[in-house]
């Protein structure tokens, strides 16, 4: 059966860092059924309050589901 990331989880954990990071409050949407697969990247769009959107590359680090995101360039 494939496994799958956790997509609640991954848009709390980026929702919690930035706020760390950036104290700032975000909205994060990531897709639904991304793979749970080592180096595998995928997109999830964080909501800014004030209207602008920031699209996130997303990067699983590792089978426990471990992840690394960046702003998306370009």
């Amino acid at each position: 059966a494939a496994v799958y990331v956790n997509r609640l989880n991954a848009e709390r954990l980026i929702e919690q860092r930035i706020a760390q990071q950036r104290h700032q409050r975000v909205a994060v949407s990531c897709p639904a059924n991304v793979p749970l697969r080592t180096g595998h990247q995928f997109i999830c769009r964080a909501a800014i309050p004030g209207g602008q959107n920031v699209l996130l590359v997303v990067t699983v680090l590792d089978p426990a589901g471990r992840l690394r995101f960046q702003p998306a360039t370009g």
